[in-house]
């Protein structure tokens, strides 16, 4: 953990102007049992770098843009190994950044929780919500589809649905989402936009105009968080959009609109 910080805080310094700021932001939700999910983030307001050069950050020996007088020149391997050592420990490293607006860097990773903070969170109402929750499936069933490709937001996603009693169905890309929606009716989706094949736009455009895909809950998730992207979103059909890394409350509060949902419509 100290050299993911101490690689990406670096970073921010390099990148950043005289007088520039720096924020970082460490917060922790616990997955019910021992399990807690720390989120970080670190932001700037350096010099930034255009949307479409962001993937190149985590490539060794990659720099997205070099100033013409020097200041800012370097491998950018630091990011590389602070990207791989996220990965390495179950975690997935996101990044938002604006020309001259700065950069954003977050990051979550799965830990254990001590027996103190276990037993701080025994006495606090969000972890009584939490015990709340477990097994939800038994009493408000749900057919869930989760299209998700990367690996390890599969598995987070997979064991967070689980521990409520769910068994989702999976697609790695928009084409399986559609055959799964052509053999089953789904209350819920979780739909994965940056994909393979078809990304998570295009899936739910062809969805919402088949017989089993009218009705049921789509729920959007990217790492985008730019406006044009969530309206265009709602525009082809999607219910709800949200951005990674997700929050588990979040997922929690789309699961029980569906469940509310569900239940009007037996009504």
């Amino acid at each position: 953990m100290a050299q993911i910080f101490f690689n990406i805080i670096g970073n921010a310094v390099k990148f950043s102007k005289k007088g520039g700021q720096i924020d970082i932001t460490i917060s922790g939700e616990f997955i019910f049992t021992e399990n807690l999910i720390l989120t970080c983030t670190v932001k700037d307001n350096g010099v930034g770098i255009s949307k479409d050069k962001i993937p190149q950050l985590i490539k060794p020996f990659t720099q997205a843009s070099e100033a013409s007088n020097g200041d800012y020149k370097g491998t950018g391997l630091g990011l590389a190994i602070a990207n791989k050592l996220i990965e390495l420990m179950g975690g997935v490293l996101h990044i938002e950044s604006e020309i001259d607006q700065g950069s954003t860097f977050t990051f979550a990773l799965i830990s254990q929780a001590s027996e103190e903070e276990l037993t701080i969170s025994k006495i606090t109402s969000h972890a009584a919500e939490n015990l709340a929750i477990e097994n939800l499936a038994d009493k408000h069933p749900l057919d869930i589809l989760l299209v998700e490709d990367n690996d390890i937001n599969l598995k987070f996603m997979v064991m967070l649905l689980s521990q409520m009693g769910y068994t989702p169905d999976v697609a790695l890309n928009g084409v399986e989402a559609i055959k799964a929606v052509e053999k089953k009716k789904f209350d819920l989706v979780f739909m994965d936009n940056q994909m393979p094949r078809m990304n998570g736009m295009d899936a739910t455009k062809v969805i919402r105009t088949m017989p089993n895909g009218k009705k049921m809950m789509i729920i959007g998730l990217s790492a985008s968080v730019f406006k044009e992207d969530i309206k265009l979103a709602m525009n082809i059909g999607m219910n709800d959009y949200l951005t990674k890394p997700v929050r588990i409350q979040q997922i929690v509060e789309r699961i029980k609109n569906c469940i509310l949902l569900k239940e009007k419509e037996v009504k």
